[in-house]
């Protein structure tokens, strides 16, 4: 029912309930709560800024790292590749320096081996080594004992003088010795 309707009736006392309601609402009210709600409604949106402001520098901070991350992806995929090659070509180098190592260790074999045949001073056993300047250490080593034996014997051969020719065919030399001494060396040569 309507205040208008003509069945309606005022209560005074319904009236009343609600006067005072009215009246508790001041005018000075409404702007405290106005003010502080305008207050946060302006913090809002200075907050709402704020965060729109971190999220486009968050994302333009995505956009940097993914860009740079892109660009470390490329570089890991070029050096990638660089290794792969520096590995080929070292595959291929160990595989030639085996072949060439196989052909020097041939090659010293067999210079010890014509060193030994042209020179009837040195046995296999004398010459050894696993490269050539050890070959020709061990050589100079055999040359070195070879030289040092020949002097040793014609040293001794000098001490030892055996005259050149058959020695002379006469009796011991007894101008030394006294006439019974001759008589004695001559009885007994008989």
């Amino acid at each position: 029912m309507s205040k208008e309707s003509p069945e309606y009736k005022a209560d005074p006392a319904a009236e009343e309930t609600q006067k005072p309601a009215a009246a508790e609402e001041t005018p000075a009210d409404p702007p405290i709560v106005s003010e502080a709600e305008q207050a946060l409604t302006a913090r809002v949106t200075e907050l709402e800024g704020q965060l729109t402001s971190k999220d486009t520098e968050l994302s333009e901070a995505e956009q940097a790292l993914t860009a740079r991350v892109t660009e470390l992806e490329g570089q890991l995929t070029s050096k990638d590749t660089e290794l792969s090659e520096a590995k080929k070509t070292l595959d291929t180098q160990v595989q030639d320096f085996g072949v060439i190592k196989m052909g020097y260790d041939e090659a010293v074999t067999a210079y010890r081996k014509l060193t030994v045949s042209s020179n009837p001073t040195f046995t296999e056993d004398l010459i050894t080594g696993s490269t050539i300047a050890e070959v020709d250490a061990s050589i100079k080593k055999v040359n070195e004992l070879a030289a040092g034996i020949k002097s040793r014997l014609e040293a001794e051969l000098k001490e030892t003088i055996i005259p050149a020719g058959a020695p002379e065919r006469s009796g011991p030399d007894t101008s030394g010795l006294s006439p019974r001494e001759k008589i004695k060396a001559g009885i007994q040569n008989k």
